[in-house]
């Protein structure tokens, strides 16, 4: 025990699975129970446990439009019924019909007025938001957010109990305002804001692509980001096609050159996926992260079946990190025609959760190692030939 330091051992306590397990820690040395005294890894616990109240967003991809709130058991205690479906977000400065979901970290929204320069972040909770400043112009405008709790590591705990967003987090949101090819390089040009500074820098990302792409790939974010370990992650597909390339990583917290022809190759790094996306892949593929750990998942029809595939992003090598399956499932068809199944998002602290939509209406809560589900919603109207996009909010 001698070479495992306390964030080691922090890491596994928290991956015990009731708190009785914990409380029979505590009691094994003064070190341990220091250690599992400690207010911010209580919070964490509380935060990974399965039954942790959370609320996942569902709307059109295209536009952004809400459309449905899912609402966890204990997250209906939380809000007592008092929210009004569909007026979840009413609370914004701006109509609920220009509001756009563009990223969810915690308990934390980033939205948009419609496909203007303005975001807020807020606290659907709490109904308390802070406005940005005016973003860089974009047509491209792909974004994301990253928040870190105040107080962390024995902080003020004035500031913890405050209900003011600034005082409560430091957060970062990418902005990618533009992509396009450079010599052997795909260039991402962006602006990063930061809390702490209260203003936007322009920030500029690239990787070597020649070695592994077609030269004349051109590369685009389909979609928003996602955020695991203080880094932002999309998936990359060809400008002109539907092919999906692979996941290109960035990291907000390295060197801030605003030249690509200097700038650290380790900001920017290139993931190939270890499944082929084929035809439609935006109706099947699910991307986002679990605990903090970054999973994707396909449903692709194989010989006339349909086949689930879930993979998780394991860290730490040179190259970013590998895909490992997770989970593997032939799904039951209803009728020959019976296509219409696909992974809507994952449960923020339950790896063995998924949610998946049925009938391009129905709403299900499938346990992948029990291979059991059970339909928990309906989207008011079936989505037609748009992905459905999904952002959950987990409330401490």
């Amino acid at each position: 025990m001698s070479i495992v330091y306390d964030n080691l051992l922090q890491e596994i306590f928290l991956r015990l699975p009731d708190k009785r397990s914990l409380i029979q820690c505590s009691i094994v040395c003064k070190h341990w129970f220091s250690l599992l005294s400690d207010p911010q890894f209580i919070r964490a616990f509380h935060e990974r446990s399965p039954d942790h109240p959370y609320t996942i967003f569902f709307g059109i991809t295209i536009g952004k439009e809400f459309i449905y709130e899912l609402f966890s058991e204990n997250s209906k205690i939380l809000h007592g019924g008092n929210h009004r479906k569909g007026n979840y977000l009413d609370f914004m400065p701006w109509s609920t019909s220009h509001v756009n979901i563009r990223a969810s970290f915690e308990d934390l929204l980033l939205v948009s007025h419609s496909w203007a320069d303005d975001y807020c972040i807020c606290n659907p909770l709490t109904r308390e938001w802070v406005a940005l400043p005016r973003a860089p112009k974009s047509n491209y405008g792909k974004c994301g957010l990253m928040c870190e709790r105040k107080g962390v590591g024995g902080g003020d705990k004035g500031l913890r109990r405050s209900n003011n967003i600034n005082d409560q987090y430091r957060f970062k949101v990418l902005l990618i305002t533009d992509c396009y090819n450079k010599g052997n390089d795909s260039v991402f040009d962006g602006a990063v804001f930061c809390s702490e500074t209260g203003k936007w820098s322009p920030s500029v990302f690239s990787f070597a692509f020649r070695e592994t792409l077609l030269a004349w790939t051109n590369l685009i974010c389909p979609s928003d980001f996602v955020t695991s370990n203080g880094i932002f992650y999309s998936l990359l597909k060809e400008r002109m096609s539907d092919r999906i390339e692979g996941i290109v990583a960035f990291d907000p917290s390295m060197d801030r050159n605003t030249s690509s022809e200097f700038a650290d190759p380790k900001r920017c790094l290139f993931i190939r996926c270890s499944i082929d996306f084929g035809y439609r892949w935006q109706e099947k593929i699910c991307f986002g992260a679990v605990q903090g750990r970054l999973r994707l998942s396909q449903v692709h029809s194989v010989k006339g079946d349909l086949e689930l595939n879930v993979l998780e992003l394991n860290y730490g090598n040179e190259n970013g990190g590998e895909w490992v399956s997770v989970h593997w499932v032939k799904l039951q068809r209803e009728n020959a025609n019976d296509d219409h199944m696909l992974v809507a998002a994952f449960h923020p602290n339950n790896d063995n959760v998924i949610f998946m939509l049925r009938h391009r209406r129905d709403i299900y809560k499938y346990k992948m190692r029990e291979k059991s589900y059970e339909i928990v919603g309906q989207l008011p109207t079936p989505y037609r030939y748009m992905r459905t996009g999904t952002w959950t909010l987990v409330h401490p």
